[in-house]
């Protein structure tokens, strides 16, 4: 085992007596990877500014990198008790299921938001030298290979993949608000947000909306993703980059927003890991068993519409009935205009459902109403227009052909 070696880098740095916690960060990341099969342990510093944990730790799988678990690193000696309590381990234990905590030298495993288990390699002694705990080194051992080992639940139920989901847009969702509050937002999404408070919120851009503003854009991102991979066919691997190509052509609105912001671009924004979670998560579910009972209870016949209700409850239940996804406005809109859903008559609930959403004075109905009546120039088309050009037939009236949405193995 590596304990030597990784002993020896932490105890060096601390005697040289100007070490930070990024100084013990190539010694850890080295030790993961030694102790993992074929595991990669990233370290992005910028976007861990913006909240990211310090360490994405990732298995490469046939779909690609497989996100396996977070860490979350602070300065040796770091009181972890107290780490424990803030609002950003409470953030990360609600948000991400497999974490670590550690100082470097002791290791805190969580599954699920729940304690798991604790190791101590060392502690600091004199002069900053360490002194190794006695069975030190195989608790941790067992600790860090319990997290390396550790697999996600097969998600073949709507609810598990809603929970999964609602959980990695809410990570997205806060280092939207971090990256904005900070001032470090890039050119891009700025831009983005201007383009969506100049035809969605008028006041979409004002620091009191920086919420509203990061919880639109990453459930339209987490959806748009969810729509796109219930389309994708063929035996290559779902991915992020790509995915404006597996939107149906029948909404070129989502089409040409997808291109937008999941594109190349995307790699230089600190929730781009995130987003990426988001299209492995998809592309490991098995989307047939999560769609198959869509539309047997109840005459609803599109699964990709109305799986956002169960992803809506999982994400925020007080939400549920508002949304503040472009993607589900225009659903609602669409079926409310019609009175029917794929020529099936819509139920009274559900006709008061479709009309309620269509009304609410929550943050996303208006602003989806006025979604559908202006285009964002620079960041859609470069051009000038309005969004009903690029809703599809289907918004002006006229019948979208039956389709149940094509899925891909997993």
């Amino acid at each position: 085992m590596p304990w030597t070696r990784y002993l020896r880098d932490i105890e060096r740095a601390l005697l040289a007596g100007n070490a930070t916690e990024h100084t013990h960060r190539p010694a850890l990341k080295n030790l993961l990877e030694t102790l993992g099969k074929k595991v990669t342990a990233t370290n992005e510093p910028r976007r861990e500014e913006c909240g990211a944990p310090d360490y994405v730790v990732s298995l490469q799988t046939k779909h690609g990198p497989l996100t396996i678990g977070y860490v979350e690193a602070k300065d040796v000696g770091k009181r972890l008790d107290e780490v424990q309590r803030s609002e950003q381990l409470t953030r990360y234990r609600t948000f991400l299921p497999n974490l670590i905590l550690t100082d470097y030298l002791e290791f805190r495993w969580y599954v699920e938001g729940k304690p798991r288990g604790a190791a101590r390699l060392a502690h600091v002694g004199q002069a900053g030298k360490l002194r190794s705990n006695k069975g030190g080194a195989d608790g941790v051992t067992e600790l860090l290979l319990g997290f390396l080992e550790h697999e996600p639940t097969p998600i073949a139920r709507p609810q598990e993949l809603a929970q999964r989901l609602a959980r990695l847009t809410h990570m997205i969702r806060d280092i939207i608000i971090e990256t904005i509050e900070g001032g470090r937002a890039s050119n891009s999404l700025r831009d983005l947000r201007s383009a969506f408070a100049q035809t969605l919120i008028p006041d979409l851009d004002q620091p009191k909306k920086i919420a509203d503003f990061a919880d639109m854009y990453a459930q339209t991102i987490a959806y748009g993703l969810f729509a796109a991979r219930c389309n994708h066919r063929g035996p290559t691997p779902f991915q992020r980059l790509g995915a404006a190509a597996e939107i149906p052509k029948t909404n070129p609105f989502l089409r040409k927003l997808f291109e937008t912001i999941t594109g190349a671009d995307l790699d230089d924004e600190p929730y781009a890991g995130f987003v990426d979670d988001v299209a492995t998560l998809l592309a490991h579910a098995d989307m047939g068993a999560v769609l198959e009972h869509f539309g047997k209870r109840t005459r609803r016949q599109d699964p990709v519409v109305h799986f956002y209700e169960t992803f809506l409850a999982a994400y925020d239940p007080k939400e549920e009935e508002k949304g503040t996804s472009l993607i589900i406005w225009r659903n609602r809109r669409h079926q409310a205009q019609r009175g029917h859903h794929h020529g099936h008559p819509l139920s009274q609930r559900d006709q008061r459902d479709h009309h309620r959403g269509l009304q609410q004075p929550s943050r996303g109905s208006h602003a989806h109403q006025r979604a559908l009546h202006h285009l964002p120039e620079r960041h859609l088309d470069g051009g000038q227009g309005h969004l009903e050009h690029l809703l599809g037939p289907g918004e002006r009236g006229q019948p979208d052909q039956q389709r149940r949405p094509a899925v891909g193995q997993p």
